[in-house]
């Protein structure tokens, strides 16, 4: 790349306005050997066919020295290429003089090489901000959508749980219930995927060799491959280890594969490669397609909940959002390549680590068998309704409140009865972790238990009360009754 500096080249335009002199410092921006390689030329011989306008550089070349020849002087932005093909754009600052009873032009060339660089740096920067607020705020409204979404989910399932409670094996009824439970639960799947979308930290993280995790997907990739489409690793044994959640990484995989596949209807190849990237300390994963690639609008808009360019269900929309969603918070960066009839390059960069991650600690395995007195609260009556009928169904005692505030009172007053409290988090007047904390001045360490339409609990949200595991909405009855037995016993 050639500096900044200003370089001067005298050349005259005479009729046809060639070049009759330089300096060595013009030779230099324009990568030749000799001053004959440039005297006897004029600017559009040195120039590409098209200038970055679209523009003819010989008729936009006339056009200039025309306006030149009018006001004397004039200033202008233009690019030239060297003899290997490498474009240079330059400033051109000309103005006229006479030399020996002639009229030439002085031309002084300032190297911009640096300074469009800086701005399509600058331009990526800004399109990049625009994408990640834009994305923030999509994913502000994801979760409170896929959290308003669970709790209703969560009344639904307990719902109908208990009418299986009630109704007998050979029951024709029951295939039909059935096909509901499995229909919340798939309906719950995809809420976690908006909440893998809007969430702002992973949820357990350990240090991933990325490298090895996509070789031990490759059976199960190759196996969602249509015959018409290859699929090829390129992998070195390398130690490329990164800090995220093992089952998002592995979502993230395999819905770039799976968005691959599904861009080649009529067959292709998909390429994978790891590697590292040690100057900028990143783990690299791309995924490149041959398929149909993708316009300027729509690459815009692929990391957007919802958005798809498949044919109505055909696809939820989710897959990329969740991609966006998962590398972002892990501190990493997904970058899109792609043109029409060119396919596509998708590039995910992740922070690499050094050093192996402590193993997370193993969920405790208790096995009480006696039910106790439990305090619900929760301001979802639905939610509330079928909670309890779940617990009191399995021997429990259940004093139930609609808020925060109701919930203290209530636990004051039947404070020798209760043996745990299990409350929602985001609740008015008092919401569940405020209801936690002022339980636990009065009684320190007493059992709590969180459940929510969120999956996971930011550390500041509950930075004020310990121990307390969080049940996400919605559950089956059995994670319900293990997660109580297990507050109790590590109490």
């Amino acid at each position: 790349m050639s500096s900044s500096r200003t370089h001067t080249t005298d050349y005259s335009f005479r009729t046809p306005a060639a070049s009759v002199d330089c300096n060595p410092a013009a030779l230099q921006i324009l990568g030749l050997d000799d001053k004959s390689q440039l005297v006897g030329t004029w600017p559009a011989a040195l120039s590409p066919e098209m200038q970055p306008d679209g523009q003819h550089s010989d008729d936009e070349s006339r056009a200039l020295g025309a306006v030149t020849l009018t006001q004397g002087a004039h200033t202008f932005d233009w690019t030239h290429h060297r003899p290997d093909g490498t474009l240079v754009p330059v400033e051109v600052s000309v103005r006229h003089a006479n030399a020996s009873g002639r009229r030439v032009s002085v031309v002084a060339w300032r190297d911009q090489t640096r300074r469009v660089e800086l701005e399509r740096e600058r331009a990526f920067a800004q399109e990049r901000l625009d994408l990640a607020q834009k994305m923030e705020a999509v994913g502000q409204l994801a979760g409170g959508v896929a959290h308003d979404f669970n709790n209703l989910l969560a009344a639904i399932r307990n719902a109908v749980q208990l009418a299986l409670y009630d109704i007998p094996a050979d029951s024709p009824v029951r295939p039909d219930l059935d096909v509901a439970i499995q229909t919340a639960e798939r309906a719950a799947g995809l809420t976690q995927q908006l909440l893998a979308f809007s969430r702002q930290q992973p949820r357990s993280v350990t240090a991933i060799d990325l490298a090895a995790l996509v070789r031990e997907l490759m059976p199960l990739l190759r196996t969602s491959m249509p015959s018409n489409v290859t699929l090829r690793l390129t992998s070195q044994p390398i130690d490329g280890r990164v800090v995220a959640d093992r089952s998002q990484l592995e979502q993230v995989i395999l819905n770039l594969v799976l968005n691959a596949r599904d861009a080649m209807p009529k067959g292709g190849q998909i390429s994978l490669a790891v590697w590292v990237d040690h100057i900028r300390q990143q783990v690299m994963f791309s995924v490149a397609d041959t398929g149909m690639g993708m316009d300027d609008a729509t690459r815009q808009r692929i990391f957007e909940p919802f958005f798809t360019t498949k044919p109505m269900g055909s696809g939820t929309g989710l897959g990329l959002s969740v991609v966006y969603g998962v590398v972002t918070q892990a501190g990493g960066t997904v970058r899109v390549d792609s043109e029409p009839g060119r396919g596509t390059t998708m590039r995910v960069a992740l922070p690499y680590v050094a050093a192996e991650a402590a193993n997370e600690p193993q969920d405790p395995s208790p096995s009480l068998q006696s039910a106790h007195g439990v305090l619900l609260v929760d301001d979802e009556s639905a939610v509330r309704t079928t909670t309890r009928r779940l617990l009191e169904r399995n021997g429990w005692t259940v004093v139930e409140a609609n808020n925060g505030e109701e919930g203290l009172a209530l636990f004051q007053r039947h404070r020798s009865q209760l043996a745990i409290v299990l409350t929602d988090v985001r609740m008015p007047v008092l919401d569940g972790v405020d209801l936690a904390r002022r339980i636990r001045d009065e009684v320190p360490g007493f059992p709590v238990v969180f459940f929510s339409g969120d999956d996971k609990l930011e550390p500041h949200d509950v930075a004020a009360v310990s121990n307390v595991p969080l049940l996400a909405k919605p559950f089956a009855s059995a994670e319900l009754f293990s997660v109580l037995r297990q507050a109790l016993a590590a109490e």
